[in-house]
């Protein structure tokens, strides 16, 4: 089981990595312009012919990571990454009652910084 991961800071240019799962050896590794197909083909052609054909790459669930990995290696069934697609599916199911409650807080809690400002004053003026 291998692994295509691109990870970048910011307005960097992104870093691609191809690791093997089982032995957490970095397989390669390479800054890429854009993390896109065009870039990413090339680099997973690379990983092929030094190493051969994985019996099983994953990656992500980007676009740009999702398309590369069934062009490059066409025999092999296709993985995402098991924490990526949780989060993801986290996300879309919680992200609105998160929100809600988030903001909910903080109306609550400016409304006791507002209380507190007011006793304040109070305080002040008698």
């Amino acid at each position: 089981m291998c692994h295509l991961d691109a990870t970048c800071e910011g307005r960097d240019s992104p870093a691609d990595e191809f690791i093997d799962s089982l032995s957490q050896i970095v397989l390669g590794n390479v800054k890429l312009p854009a993390e896109d197909e065009k870039h990413i083909v090339p680099f997973l052609q690379h990983i092929k012919e030094t190493f051969g054909i994985p019996l099983a790459p994953g990656h992500d669930m980007a676009v740009a990571s999702s398309r590369p990995s069934p062009r490059s290696f066409p025999v092999c069934p296709d993985f995402i990454c098991h924490f990526h697609f949780l989060r993801d599916i986290g996300k879309d199911l919680l992200a609105k009652p998160y929100d809600m409650i988030a903001r909910g807080s903080q109306r609550r809690s400016r409304s006791a910084r507002n209380w507190r400002y007011r006793a304040k004053q109070l305080k002040e003026t008698t």
